[in-house]
């Protein structure tokens, strides 16, 4: 009761329980009672209502203010008494409920936390168990595993042991061929021997082939030098000649008559002039013969060069 008064004042609304009800009949039924007895008091000239005690009252007096009691009045002097210490037993019971009221609401909202972290720590042990079920499950599942990897690994062992003989036998084989390969790299080492030395002589051959066309290389050119100032030499001695011609055909007309001799000699040196001519004439065909003979044989050189150097390739 005194908690919803509390509440109450506090502003908060709450149901009420129906053991606290049951305090509020209880109280409204002990005022009652104890308003009943002070005024029965009163109406018997008491000065002041008899105080509450837990011990058992002293006997009344037959005698109040003068006036004698009778038997029925004293009866009910001691049953207002005993209502009186049962009202104070009441009250003592009401207290003492409120306070076992209370200790069971904290009780209660203690077992509601307990209650709460017991559901937590069960979600917690589920989990955990859910988790060890799996952990075991895999376990299980690799011990399986295993035991498989096992018999295979057994079975893997004969058949790598069958191949084992085979590849022993396999490898005395390769060891015979082998040695007969040996045999045969020896002669192999030999022909490549050969092959080096005629390869050195090759490349020996080579480098006196390019040797040699540097030096006709350099031949032709001085030719083709010497032949290009014969050429100017003859072209101008053919000018000169021609020039010569000319004057000594002027010379013939203005002396034909008085100058036979002359002009016959004239006619003889241009006779002996035009020999010349005819004979640079033909020293210039040898030249370019010579010419196209080099140049023959500076392909015929190359194409052998290169025929060795696809041969030193290969």
């Amino acid at each position: 009761m005194s908690d919803l008064i509390l509440q109450r004042q506090r502003g908060q609304p709450q149901k009420a329980r129906p053991q606290d009800l049951g305090m509020c009949a209880a109280s409204a039924v002990v005022s009652g009672l104890a308003t009943a007895g002070v005024f029965f008091w009163r109406q018997r000239g008491s000065k002041q209502a008899p105080k509450f005690q837990t011990e058992p009252a002293e006997p009344v007096e037959d005698y109040v203010q003068g006036i004698p009691l009778d038997r029925e009045d004293r009866g009910r002097d001691q049953e207002l008494e005993q209502l009186v210490l049962h009202l104070h037993q009441l009250e003592t019971e009401k207290v003492k409920s409120e306070a076992k009221i209370d200790q069971l609401e904290l009780l209660q909202e203690q077992m509601a936390l307990r209650e709460k972290d017991l559901q937590h720590k069960v979600e917690v042990a589920m989990a955990d168990s859910a988790k060890h079920l799996g952990q075991h499950t895999s376990l299980v599942t690799e011990r399986d595993n295993a035991v498989s990897e096992k018999q295979k690994a057994i079975a893997d062992a004969k058949s790598t042991e069958e191949e084992l003989k085979l590849a022993q036998k396999a490898l005395a084989d390769a060891q015979r061929k082998l040695k007969g390969a040996m045999g045969a790299a020896k002669d192999k080492e030999a022909r490549c021997t050969q092959a080096l030395k005629a390869e050195s002589e090759a490349k020996r051959i080579h480098i006196k082939l390019n040797d040699t066309l540097r030096e006709m290389t350099k031949q032709k050119a001085s030719a083709e030098f010497r032949l290009k100032r014969t050429t100017e030499d003859l072209e101008q001695k053919v000018q000169t000649l021609a020039h010569m011609d000319k004057e000594n055909q002027i010379a013939v007309r203005r002396h034909k008559e008085t100058q036979s001799d002359a002009i016959r000699g004239l006619q003889d040196q241009l006779h002996y002039c035009k020999n010349e001519r005819n004979e640079a004439q033909e020293s210039l065909s040898r030249l370019k013969l010579r010419y196209e003979q080099l140049r023959d044989e500076r392909q015929n050189l190359q194409e052998l060069l290169n025929t060795r150097q696809l041969s030193d390739s290969e």
